[in-house]
């Protein structure tokens, strides 16, 4: 564990220097870092290129298009949600609750930066990005890990941050990068709780699983599986296109009212071959579409790990609720309705941390202005700044 013991004792000085810079100086950081990714936009292109190039040459079937291509839209994306947090309000400081006893005991929470924070993707060497960003605002080092495939993207994206975050006056050791692909050192990053804070998974269910069974740092825990529901109310039109866009979000069942349920499932089955989503289904489904293969109760429950999307046709609303609850999802829910009963029922009666209304489940914590799109979490939804800090009680 030496190598480890290095990158955590750095990321722990950094971090404890960080927790006193000002707040110019932190969005100074994310400035410089919006500059130098467009500055070095070029070379990211040719980097990710290359190890998509590399994976392909290994002949792993599917492999190579995980790989996250850098183009000029993607690293103008990244670059102005660098800017864009720079108008968020830090959460770091601010007061959650407080209050004083009858005998004047005073009892304050503030919220403090997490300390080192984890952060364990696979292939979407994007993924790093948002999350220093985002830890950075919030005073926290960050410790990267991805997959060895997309590894000479990852150092250079972590590179190219170090440099940028030193130019603003902060510590580069905030950033740091594991270039060893060695897999014990997953395990080593897993079990650092002298170092790390909080571990992010970011990726499949197969990663986030494993991090889960295998870490003794805390986890949060990215959601596995999210559920959509369309109702005999929904625009079937834009309901198609919502579920296109939720599945990389995790939404990769759909239960729909047998009303909605023809022109609904012939518009999602035009989506889904669109994006090669493999469409699986109920006995009806099979019948609107064709030759569709049946799905079982793992297709439903979202949990298969396969890039597939599940569509059964319900009765009614109290059936996909029955089903929604049988299946235990835990990630968003997307529900399409003109009906406010209908929406009332999945904002009050069902378990998820984010209920999505006739919105896609891909407008995570970047879009609603919360903080960047690091993932949606099973404890607290969309993945924001305020999910980067702990509460410290202070009492005088």
């Amino acid at each position: 564990m030496v190598y480890f013991d290095t990158i955590g004792e750095k990321a722990l000085a950094a971090q404890r220097e960080a927790g006193f810079a000002k707040t110019e100086i932190i969005n100074d950081a994310l400035l410089e870092i919006a500059h130098i990714l467009r500055s070095s936009k070029e070379e990211l292109a040719r980097v990710s290129a290359g190890d998509i190039e590399r994976e392909s040459r290994t002949n792993r079937i599917g492999q190579s298009a995980e790989i996250v291509a850098f183009d000029d839209r993607l690293t103008e994306e990244l670059a102005v949600m660098c800017e864009r947090l720079t108008g968020l309000p830090t959460p770091v400081g601010t007061t959650a609750g407080a209050f004083t006893r009858p005998d004047g005991l005073r009892v304050e929470k503030l919220r403090v930066p997490v300390g080192v924070v984890g952060f364990m993707y696979e292939n979407d060497c994007s993924a790093p990005i948002r999350a220093a960003a985002a830890c950075i605002k919030t005073g926290n080092a960050v410790i990267l890990r991805g997959s060895k495939e997309s590894v000479k993207t990852g150092f250079y994206v972590a590179d190219i941050m170090r440099t940028a975050i030193k130019r603003s006056g902060l510590e580069p050791d905030l950033i740091q990068f594991i270039d060893d692909t060695d897999p014990t050192l997953a395990m080593d990053m897993m079990r650092a709780e002298r170092y790390i804070g909080l571990i992010i998974p970011f990726g499949s269910s197969s990663l986030v699983k494993a991090v889960r069974k295998n870490s003794s740092v805390p986890v949060l825990n990215t959601a596995v599986c999210g559920c959509m529901y369309v109702d005999s109310a929904a625009d079937t039109i834009s309901a198609a296109a919502i579920a296109a866009q939720s599945v990389d979000a995790g939404v990769r069942t759909c239960f729909v009212h047998r009303d909605a349920g023809e022109s609904f499932i012939r518009r999602v089955g035009e989506k889904m071959k669109l994006r090669s989503t493999e469409v699986r289904g109920c006995g009806i489904t099979e019948h609107i579409l064709g030759k569709v293969r049946p799905a079982n109760s793992t297709d439903y429950s979202g949990r298969t790990g396969d890039d597939c999307f599940a569509v059964m046709v319900v009765e009614d609303l109290a059936e996909a609720m029955e089903n929604i609850r049988k299946y235990d999802f835990d990630g968003p829910l997307c529900v399409m309705t003109d009906s406010l009963f209908a929406a009332d029922a999945f904002r009050s009666r069902t378990g998820s941390n984010a209920v999505y209304i006739n919105r896609p489940a891909s407008m995570t914590a970047g879009a609603i202005g919360t903080g960047t799109d690091i993932g949606f979490a099973a404890q607290t939804g969309p993945i924001g700044l305020e999910e980067l800090t702990r509460i410290k009680y202070v009492i005088s």
